[in-house]
């Protein structure tokens, strides 16, 4: 009977969404009726098995995503019910009211939440974040940065803090006296949560500090081990929006679909944007106001004919840099295809000139190509696993005398494009001067095709380009008849 339950619903949730890619429920690529979730203890992850999930590119396992934050059960540990798919979201039951069931707008949800499954981990979609391998961390000096107290800060604690002026040397150097003060400044902060409500005199409340970069400092300095410094638990606890680990990039896509799912109104769900969990993940902030960018996901298949590079690809020698240089090169695609592509040259010593100085662009930054010599080769962009929607997948835990968190997950294709130019290169354009010549007075020196013996006999038709050796000539014979004079006189 249950199963019948549910393929109903999935045909009414189905049609209530407009097109199945975006279905709630079973329909063919789940191999299993029922199925247990797994979790990676090391990096908070859950994930169906590939074996039980049976999707293409799941790359072992398919990774989802809890779907309520409050007062339910996380699938992990002892007892967790097996799940199926789906999601009853047509009961008011589901809602946390019945004004919000009657708002509820099923087909703009799911396109919302399936775009911050398709911008967030493992995916990334949008080209929003860069894995990195540690968290990206601060210097001392910016570190300092943070440690500058706020003046309604130091106002509102003066008898703790004081006039003092806090740095990272504190903790390098072991300064008792200032970390004593750090330290009963977060235990002040920490009693304020109770009871809710409390103010600073200058009008804080416990949120209000919790945000302050100063705190953030100050709580990292406290709470700084053997295995971690300051510096190393800020970047854990306070990552990026941008350069981010596996571990933060999940997190950051957990939390923007519990955002999601409480503007919503679904039930067991309190994540809002004041929400301490939120405001720690710099990154679940942008992928919540990415889900409004919908008509920007891929959910077909891209195609290598569909992309290509254009620009001016002939390299021509620049006297300044004494290399050959191309035009301005752009990756051009579909508004859809959100491509990150690598850039790689075939060419006996020609590079790539980006405005980040890498060899990755996407579509719409320019690159050049630069070559120390007359070259000629191609240049190809290469998207490698380029991502796409096929659909999205809901769970829900089958046992209900004990409330267990619903599940989520997007599924996607992947597929690696490129395209190539071919380019050549102009010669070098050799510069010609002419040699200055030294006047001399034989009678036959040549101007223009034409001499002076010409000139003076008449043997030209347009004698006034000679004008000038016309004066010279008639100087030359009075210098003579004068010098004939005077030897006559002698």
């Amino acid at each position: 009977m249950k199963k019948i339950v549910t393929a109903i619903l999935a045909a009414v949730l189905t049609l209530t969404a407009g097109f199945s890619v975006f279905a709630a429920s079973s329909d063919s690529t789940v191999s299993k009726s029922s199925f247990k979730i797994e979790y990676e203890d090391s990096t908070g992850m859950h994930y169906i098995p590939a074996d039980v999930a049976e999707l293409e590119n799941a790359d072992g396992r398919f990774l989802i995503y809890c779907m309520n934050n409050y007062n339910m059960h996380w699938p992990h540990g002892d007892n967790v019910p097996k799940y199926s798919e789906g999601y009853d979201l047509t009961t008011p039951t589901a809602f946390k009211s019945e004004d919000d069931y009657k708002k509820f707008n099923y087909d703009t949800f799911t396109k919302r939440l399936t775009t911050i499954l398709y911008a967030g981990y493992p995916y990334n979609g949008f080209g929003l974040y860069q894995i990195v391998d540690s968290p990206k961390t601060l210097s001392d000096a910016e570190f300092n940065q943070l440690l500058i107290v706020p003046e309604n800060v130091r106002s509102d604690f003066k008898d703790i803090l004081g006039d003092t002026q806090f740095t990272y040397s504190d903790y390098t150097n072991n300064n008792t006296e200032n970390l004593n003060k750090l330290k009963q400044f977060v235990q002040e902060v920490m009693m304020m949560a109770f009871p809710s409500g409390k103010k600073t005199p200058s009008g804080l409340t416990y949120q209000d500090l919790l945000d302050l970069p100063f705190y953030k400092a100050a709580y990292c300095i406290v709470n700084a081990s053997s295995s971690q410094t300051p510096i190393q638990a800020y970047a854990q606890l306070y990552p990026d929006s941008y350069y981010v680990t596996t571990g933060q990039a999940y997190d950051a896509t957990k939390v923007a679909v519990w955002r999601l799912m409480d503007e919503y109104g679904i039930a067991n769900n309190n994540i809002t944007a004041d929400s301490y969990d939120y405001k720690i993940n710099p990154l679940a902030d942008v992928l919540y106001k990415a889900s409004d960018a919908n008509s920007e996901i891929l959910d077909h298949e891209p195609s290598n004919d569909q992309i290509s590079i254009s620009g001016d690809a002939t390299l021509n020698y620049d006297e300044n840099t004494k290399q050959w240089v191309s035009g301005e090169l752009t990756v051009t695609e579909p508004t859809n295809y959100n491509g990150s592509y690598q850039l790689s040259v075939e060419g006996d010593g020609v590079s790539v000139q980006t405005a980040n100085g890498g060899t990755t662009v996407k579509a719409g930054e320019t690159f050049k190509l630069v070559a120390d010599k007359q070259v000629s080769g191609s240049v190809t962009a290469t998207a490698a696993d380029k991502v796409w929607l096929k659909s999205m997948k809901m769970y829900t835990p089958i046992q209900e005398t004990i409330t267990y968190q619903h599940m989520v997950g997007a599924v996607m294709g992947k597929k690696t494009i490129a395209t190539a130019r071919a380019f050549k290169s102009n010669p070098k354009k050799e510069e010609t001067t002419q040699k200055p010549t030294t006047q001399t007075a034989p009678a036959q020196k040549k101007m223009d095709d034409k001499s002076i013996a010409a000139v003076l006999t008449g043997d030209d038709t347009n004698w006034t380009k000679y004008v000038d050796w016309m004066a010279l000539a008639a100087m030359v014979g009075a210098a003579a008849i004068i010098i004939r004079k005077k030897t006559s006189v002698k």
